[in-house]
């Protein structure tokens, strides 16, 4: 398996948990901005608990990775960061 599939795998599963835990919340609109980490990190994070905050820093890594894939699957970027 790639590792882009796997990734998005990881996207749609850790996705659906957010959105779960979302929903149970009687915050306006924090579905809708569930991309937002500002409104995510001063609203909900107070109020989550400690799986809710791995899965949506999860769901982000992912969620950058597939946003950014052309960038580290091309070992041309790696040789000038060559911290990686």
């Amino acid at each position: 398996m790639s590792i882009a599939r796997k990734v998005a795998q990881d996207k749609r599963k850790y996705l659906r948990h957010v959105k779960e835990f979302l929903c149970r919340l009687s915050i306006p609109d924090v579905v809708e901005r569930m991309d937002d980490d500002e409104f995510i990190a001063e609203k909900v994070f107070p109020i989550a608990n400690e799986q809710f905050v791995d899965d949506y820093y999860r769901y982000r890594s992912a969620d950058h990775y597939l946003r950014n894939r052309e960038f580290y699957e091309n070992e041309d970027n790696y040789a000038l960061h060559p911290s990686f």
